[in-house]
């Protein structure tokens, strides 16, 4: 049992199929003995979980929809008990310098999110710290209720939260005892944005269970398979990876290409695959369970993810289905964008293209499709780069470090001060 009480992780959303990656980190965590429990503003009910994984959402705080009486009576509860804090948290969420009066007014209604939320954790062992992932609202709720609970908390950056909605993200770095990232890239943007804290900012990868993967060597199904997934949103590219599948047909070569997930363009691509006559070639096969995308993973001859940067800003931080596709050893063809150089080395541990260029996808593609030594050889070394530095365990263990420094020195202060 962790000796120092409760962590608690603070989520929009828990548990959606797209952020996986938070609910193995929790197992992980616990695995380790520390006490991790999960609150989160939204119910999602993925289906297909492990034992373990439905420990922690069977055990996971649920926010009511947050105009219920009960949520207001714990809101007017956790005020008379503590006025002074209340308002402080309040003051600290709702006064940040919002982008706008749109943020302002979100962080005014989930604010009532931290006095219940406050009140529901007031049972079982102590809260010893929070920490959220995303710097979007997760990040305030957070805040505040760290204040009104007086124990430290942190967040979890990741892309969209930090290169599109970067709502107060100074702030929000300012108040928080350590900012975790994913990528090199992100760390070195958010050191730009808040460098009088550049030495909490800490790389802590949203890594892959290498052990539990068994790593084969590539086999070309017939026809060979060429394998995507992600969330159809146009940061991933799939209209251009549709696109470079009319060229591989153009060029006679025979394949088939699975895209896995769902999303607000699963009708646009659905058209695309129709008007390119691709309804042969390319399906995309909406959002699946693990264990179906698991074994898709063992007869793809390719995994491709196409990743580019919108207009407006949104990117990737680090795909995690291109370390999965590395530990099963599948060869990955991505783009030179964000941090997934950090994972896909140009010729060691896959192939990159410049993104949007369907041209040179098409090639990376048919080249790997024809090639199956220079496929057996990134198999290889991709699921080394995975071992290397990307394991969960590892950078669990290594945030787990982090948690426990600041609850450490306010459990052992005169200690600490040694230190």
């Amino acid at each position: 049992m962790y000796p120092f009480g409760r962590v608690v992780y603070v989520l929009a959303h828990f548990s959606k199929v797209s952020e996986t990656f938070i609910l193995r980190e929790v197992v992980a965590l616990r695995r380790m003995g520390l006490s991790v429990q999960v609150a989160a503003l939204h119910r999602v009910h993925p289906g297909g979980l492990t034992p373990e994984e439905e420990a922690c959402v069977r055990e996971a705080l649920f926010v009511p929809p947050l105009f219920l009486p009960s949520v207001l009576l714990a809101n007017v509860l956790a005020f008379f008990r503590a006025p002074r804090r209340y308002a402080r948290a309040f003051a600290q969420v709702v006064g940040m310098p919002h982008r706008s009066l749109y943020f302002t007014l979100r962080a005014l209604y989930h604010f009532l999110a931290v006095g219940y939320l406050a009140r529901a954790l007031s049972g079982g062992p102590p809260v010893a710290h929070l920490h959220a992932h995303f710097a979007s609202v997760q990040t305030e709720v957070a805040m505040g209720l760290a204040t009104l609970l007086n124990v430290p908390f942190s967040f979890m950056a990741h892309a969209k939260d930090i290169y599109v909605d970067a709502n107060a993200l100074r702030e929000k770095m300012m108040a928080a005892k350590f900012v975790a990232t994913c990528t090199d890239y992100n760390a070195r943007h958010l050191r730009e944005i808040c460098p009088e804290i550049a030495e909490r900012v800490a790389l802590v990868r949203c890594g892959v269970q290498v052990e539990g993967i068994a790593w084969a060597t590539p086999e070309a199904s017939c026809p060979p398979l060429i394998l995507s997934v992600g969330r159809l949103v146009e940061k991933k590219g799939h209209r251009h990876l549709i696109e470079a599948c009319g060229l591989l047909k153009g060029l006679g070569l025979s394949f088939r290409c699975l895209i896995v997930g769902d999303g607000p363009l699963r009708d646009r691509l659905s058209e695309e695959v129709a008007r390119r006559g691709l309804d042969d070639f390319v399906s995309l096969k909406g959002s699946l369970p693990y264990s179906q995308v698991e074994a898709f993973y063992r007869r793809a001859t390719i995994f491709a993810l196409p990743s580019l940067v919108t207009e407006e800003g949104d990117r990737e931080g680090l795909p995690v289905v291109l370390m999965e596709a590395l530990a099963f050893g599948v060869p990955a063809i991505s783009t030179a964008t964000s941090g997934i150089p950090e994972l896909i080395v140009d010729g060691q541990t896959g192939l990159l293209t410049p993104p949007a260029d369907t041209q040179a996808l098409a090639m990376a593609m048919a080249r790997l499709i024809r090639d199956e030594a220079l496929r057996r050889r990134l198999s290889r070394d991709g699921r080394r780069k995975v071992e290397a530095g990307f394991d969960l365990e590892r950078n669990a263990a290594k945030l787990a470090a982090l948690f426990e420094r600041p609850i450490r020195r306010r459990a052992y202060p005169s200690t600490a001060k040694r230190a």
